[in-house]
């Protein structure tokens, strides 16, 4: 589950120096002041405070709308593309081709990693699960939060922490919800890949919920009158979720990218990146056809090449 510190304490910096809410009390009047008296001798009404939908939805005191947070490998119908704030790549945008820029929240396909994955069925499943593994490197790199379900294989493929565990070495921890917690029908366990916000600077988390409907029965565990939940209902992400993840993201800032030593990669005909690192069991394949490399001192690729060429 959450950490304590979480459900008990309001957000506030944690012992890390990470991006965290507003200041409290900050002043956004501009230079005149917006509680002063107007021409006419009235004084401006005060805006009103902002609440993490209101970010969220891209609300500024300007009605500006600003985009905070991408979301990729969202549904067509997602409930993120009501969200002015997250810039929302589902399968007719591909997600592949995301340039980056933005802290992420990532819902990558999580049947074949899933506890039930022997049953899913993929046209291609090697370019699926590929998916999720570039979307734990946009969260480590761009910050973010990443979401599968509780005892996803992609957190040992990664090597990603289980909830409870320390940190890695990107900063990145995992949290362990109730999606009924936020409005969902069924309790869904599940996992969230956080990197760049300390446990103390999430947003406030909902009081414990009960769930009116099932996923699946279990044998042995009474279902209490809940009915088993539709296929619609159960992959949707609740709104109260959607919000608080895009808050979460918007919170989010990453440590300096750090491949690994070796790291390498080369663009595909799609234009997307293909990282490989000497663990993966790609890393020779890559590696024939990469043409940049991690510069781990400078914290950025290089072209491999590139002495070569200046010669």
């Amino acid at each position: 589950m959450l950490p304590m510190q979480a459900r008990d304490r309001q957000p506030g910096r944690g012992d890390q120096d990470v991006a965290g809410p507003d200041a409290a009390g900050a002043d956004l009047r501009g230079d005149h002041g917006s509680d002063g008296p107007q021409a006419d001798g009235r004084r401006a009404k005060p805006a009103a405070p902002q609440g993490p939908a209101d970010k969220a939805r891209g609300r500024r005191a300007d009605s500006a709308v600003v985009k905070t947070v991408a979301v990729l490998f969202a549904r067509r119908d997602s409930v993120y593309k009501t969200l002015d704030a997250a810039d929302v790549w589902d399968e007719d945008r591909d997600a592949r081709l995301w340039t980056g820029g933005l802290p992420v929240v990532a819902h990558p396909p999580c049947r074949l990693w899933a506890k039930l994955r022997q049953f899913a069925k993929a046209s291609d499943p090697a370019m699926e699960m590929q998916l999720a593994r570039d979307a734990v490197a946009h969260v480590r790199q761009f910050g973010g939060v990443l979401e599968h379900p509780a005892e996803s294989t992609l957190w040992a493929d990664r090597g990603l922490p289980k909830p409870g565990r320390a940190p890695d070495d990107f900063g990145g921890w995992t949290a362990q919800i109730r999606q009924c917690d936020w409005g969902h029908k069924a309790e869904k366990l599940t996992w969230l890949y956080i990197v760049g916000c300390h446990p103390d600077n999430l947003p406030p988390v909902p009081p414990r919920a009960e769930p009116v409907g099932v996923i699946k029965p279990q044998r042995g565990v009474p279902r209490d009158g809940r009915k088993i939940v539709t296929k619609a209902d159960r992959e949707h992400t609740p709104e109260k979720l959607a919000i608080w993840l895009v808050e979460v993201a918007s919170r989010c800032k990453p440590q300096a990218q750090r491949w690994r030593a070796g790291a390498v990669r080369a663009k595909a005909e799609d234009g997307t990146w293909q990282v490989a690192e000497p663990h993966d069991p790609w890393y020779s394949t890559v590696t024939m056809v990469a043409t940049e490399w991690w510069d781990q001192s400078l914290a950025g690729w290089r072209p491999i090449f590139e002495d070569a060429e200046a010669a």
